[in-house]
């Protein structure tokens, strides 16, 4: 069964195999529909469980444990040898949540473009941009397919799909990414004037700190403010570029190290909910 998996296909063969497992997952998604909502709930949990435990056992089973001695790395046990399939089918997985997010976004953008409602007019921009971007990507992506020498590639390149492809992602999607972040950039520009406002004495420290850091990182510190202080004198520690780089180095990264390892703790709590199934929502609030 698991060669008949793995096995390699290419022409005919590869595209009835794909056809073959997209019946297959319709036909079980129907199947899981057809079921009381408590038997979905205890397949679904079944299943979560069994992939969270495949990973932790695979990383918790000492090396060697079920694999004859140099057959393979040092590192192995006897479920190594799955980590590809269950990677592969991880993956297929994923490639199909975004198709399904595609079709609720779709659904979601259809109902006002169809009725004309309010704001029809930001659907439609989704449409285009969607459609646009799929369609040309694509043939880009077939086209660099068949350039196998530097020269067919930038040919590619230079062609309509190319360009209209550079239109799209440089000329539209990382401007208008960049258009985002630059939005942001106001908006924390504004919590920074409410969190600086001295208020308090911790918003007074916060606001010293800020000053210290931004002149050591400005001409104006390092140059006219601190700049008569010659280098390895016993009071150059004073200078503006190295206190601010000691406050960026050891404060600022205590505090990092602190924030990363509290959101690494919520992570893992997370993870345990979604493993075990503790985590409620629509889905295991129904009962038939």
């Amino acid at each position: 069964m698991g060669a008949f998996i793995t096995t390699p296909r290419h022409g005919i063969q590869l595209a009835l195999f794909v056809l073959g497992s997209v019946l297959a997952f319709a036909l079980a998604m129907a199947a899981m529909h057809a079921l009381p909502t408590r038997y979905r709930r205890w397949i679904t949990v079944l299943f979560t469980f069994v992939a969270g435990l495949f990973y932790l056992a695979e990383f918790v089973i000492p090396a060697g444990v079920g694999v004859p001695a140099g057959s393979s790395r040092a590192t192995d046990n006897f479920l190594s040898k799955y980590l590809d399939p269950v990677g592969n089918a991880s993956a297929i997985i994923f490639a199909v949540a975004v198709g399904m997010g595609i079709l609720n976004l779709a659904r979601v953008n259809g109902a006002p473009l169809l009725r004309g409602r309010p704001g029809w007019q930001n659907s439609l921009a989704f449409f285009a941009g969607l459609i646009a971007m799929t369609v040309v990507g694509l043939t880009r992506w077939h086209a660099m397919l068949g350039a196998t020498t530097p020269a067919a590639r930038r040919a590619v390149e230079a062609a309509l799909v190319g360009r209209l492809y550079h239109l799209l992602f440089d000329g539209f999607y990382s401007n208008l990414g960049g258009t985002v972040f630059a939005l942001l950039a106001f908006y924390i520009v504004s919590a920074s004037y409410r969190a600086f406002r001295l208020r308090s004495r911790e918003a007074t420290l916060m606001m010293v700190t800020a000053f210290i850091v931004m002149l050591g990182n400005v001409p104006v510190g390092p140059t006219y403010l601190t700049g008569w202080i010659p280098e390895g004198h016993w009071f150059s520690f004073a200078k503006v570029e190295h206190v601010s780089d000691w406050i960026m180095s050891v404060p600022n990264m205590a505090a990092q190290r602190a924030l990363i390892f509290g959101i690494m703790m919520g992570v893992i709590a997370m993870s345990l909910r979604v493993w075990l199934s503790l985590e409620r929502g629509h889905f295991f609030g129904q009962e038939d």
